[in-house]
């Protein structure tokens, strides 16, 4: 779960304190009497994050800045705690914070495909889409943002894996391809720390000899199908690619297979890579290709032209 927090920010307007210090108060505070500070920062510090609060209380704070001579105060600042929400809206417009979708984050707020892809290191692959916008989710209390398409294509999952890229889970993942990697990448966006991952694209690795076809049981409540269906239109060009799946969802918006890439027929990358290995450990799965339910494997190693890399950002805690 997203971690309740308040954010502070201040211009420091001097070059002469020898730190700062940050009070805080459930009542207004008279700078005769002031209790301890929670924390003492370094010179030319201009921002201090407080996780130590309730979600829903309010707060009174003052930061200031100090000499040898002594220390001045801000003016006082009264504010609630809030669960981080991250770039981009900050209002649910379909769902809730099990499942809920924000809408859409424009790259000029979040980041481009391509500086993603420098930011991590990843040279696999051709680039395309790079500016499309990313979709906010909400998934079990927590800030996700997905590529609406993927950013890179003729890129194998191993590519990514060896980007730190897919588990986001500090260790060197469930199935390493390629050698041991350290799954911790991380970015920075407007002191929001976001790590880099894939979706998940089942809801554990599967077990059964064949991992091919549409809208499949081990996927009925993974990431992808409680994010990437419901806001999809449910128009499908293959009738085999259910516009009613097995497990039903709210309908959030009305992305088509074109808006969203998930069919072959509207470009390169449709193969969206997510974390799993089915039955054989070579193998790693994807969604997409021919419809936003289905369901392929290939090998970690594979590189094709529908090879898709479609990022995923989740607000860390």
């Amino acid at each position: 779960m997203s971690t309740p927090r308040v954010i502070l920010r201040w211009q420091d307007t001097n070059n002469i304190e020898l730190g700062h210090k940050i009070y805080r108060s459930d009542t207004p505070m008279d700078i005769q009497n002031m209790p301890s500070p929670i924390a003492t920062l370094n010179p030319n510090t201009t921002e201090y994050t407080d996780e130590a609060v309730i979600e829903g209380n309010f707060y009174y704070y003052r930061v200031s800045a100090y000499t040898t001579n002594g220390e001045e105060f801000s003016n006082e600042v009264y504010t609630e705690a809030i669960i981080a929400i991250g770039p981009g809206p900050s209002t649910l417009i379909a769902g809730d914070m099990t499942a809920g979708f924000f809408g859409e984050v424009p790259t000029s707020e979040l980041i481009t495909g391509d500086d993603l892809a420098t930011a991590i290191g990843l040279t696999a692959g051709t680039s395309q889409y790079s500016t499309e916008p990313w979709l906010k989710f909400a998934l079990d209390g927590n800030i996700i943002y997905v590529a609406k398409k993927p950013y890179r294509h003729t890129v194998s999952w191993q590519h990514i894996y060896q980007a730190g890229a897919v588990y986001g889970t500090g260790d060197n993942g469930y199935n390493p391809s390629g050698g041991d990697i350290l799954q911790d990448t991380n970015i920075s966006v407007d002191g929001f720390s976001l790590d880099v991952t894939l979706l998940k694209g089942a809801n554990t690795d599967p077990t059964g000899t064949d991992a091919t076809g549409y809208d499949l049981a081990f996927t009925h409540n993974s990431e992808w199908n409680r994010l990437m269906y419901p806001i999809h239109s449910g128009i499908h060009t293959n009738s085999n690619n259910p516009s009613t799946p097995s497990v039903p969802y709210a309908q959030w918006a009305t992305y088509s297979d074109s808006d969203l890439l998930v069919h072959s027929s509207f470009g390169s990358g449709s193969y969206s890579w997510t974390q799993e290995t089915p039955v054989t450990s070579t193998q790693r799965l994807y969604r997409g290709n021919i419809g936003v339910t289905y369901v392929y494997r290939s090998t970690a190693t594979h590189t094709t032209t529908p090879n898709g890399w479609r990022p995923c950002l989740r607000l860390a805690q």
